[in-house]
């Protein structure tokens, strides 16, 4: 659970680091995600405000975002200027959302595309629209149907606290490879489940903020593309070094020292902003 919840709140992320706008997260003026936000509403010659249907042609189905992905190693210029600006942010999010649930290996699919059934692919673009329609939804503030530039900020600052605050297990401000301890995060999942029961909400829980693929859909690929198996909570939190005395990327080390910008051991929410790509 640890290593996928990981995996989905930062891969996006990852993938957007050259769209750092900032380190400063407490300016009342700034503007978050603005990179994404004009290239998601373009249709109007920049009118500031973003409609469901240009966020849903804007992103895309997966096959596409998957066609994008591979012209995006050869020819890149051949991908429209606005898609090149959101490829990170919408591979990651189908990554998160779709493949590490199912236990499946995007590389695979990549290298393999032409082997996956048109059935396939509609149910993961049935999955991935319900997303990108609740995910509008709470951006939407007024509920007017247009998302404003300040509507969108808002929401992204508030997404950015939340992926922070659930990966800062013990709540001290700061993201440290203690964060990772197997046994906070299962503390954290009985604290979950016990107020689930009571009729509570709980804390923060990842496992709750995905759609799931059905488990009868793509049951041809689930044969040849299933992931190698996952890295276990002890794993990611132990296992910091690789054969050549690098720090694996896969590990709580490793993801601590490819944000902690400042090399103090720890991420700072500035920190985390700036690596976010945000």
């Amino acid at each position: 659970m640890i290593v996928s919840a990981f995996a989905g709140a930062s891969i996006g992320a990852l993938l957007l680091l050259s769209a750092v706008q900032g380190t400063e997260p407490g300016e009342q003026d700034r503007l978050y995600g603005m990179s994404l936000f004009n290239s998601y509403a373009v249709s109007d010659f920049y009118d500031h405000e973003l409609t469901l249907a240009e966020y849903l042609e804007r992103s895309g189905s997966v096959q596409s975002t998957f066609e994008q992905m591979v012209l995006s190693q050869t020819d890149p210029d051949a991908i429209p200027a606005q898609d090149r600006t959101t490829i990170g942010e919408r591979s990651g999010a189908i990554f998160g959302q779709l493949f590490i649930p199912a236990n499946l290996d995007p590389a695979l699919f990549r290298e393999n595309m032409e082997r996956v059934t048109d059935g396939c692919w509609a149910a993961m673009d049935d999955v991935r629209y319900a997303r990108l329609r609740r995910r509008f939804e709470s951006w939407d503030a007024d509920q007017n149907g247009r998302v404003t530039a300040r509507e969108f900020s808002d929401a992204t600052l508030a997404t950015i606290r939340q992926s922070f605050q659930l990966q800062d297990a013990d709540g001290d401000g700061a993201i440290a490879i203690a964060d990772f301890d197997p046994s906070i995060w299962q503390a954290r999942d009985d604290a979950n489940r016990a107020a689930s029961e009571t009729g509570g909400q709980g804390n923060v829980s990842m496992r709750s903020q995905s759609f799931h693929l059905p488990e009868t859909a793509c049951a041809t690929e689930r044969v040849w593309a299933q992931a190698s198996a996952p890295t276990s909570p002890d794993d990611f939190f132990s296992a910091a070094t690789r054969e050549d005395g690098r720090l694996r990327p896969n590990s709580a080390a490793g993801m601590v020292a490819s944000r902690d910008l400042d090399a103090n051991g720890q991420i700072s929410f500035a920190e985390f902003v700036a690596t976010s790509g945000y």
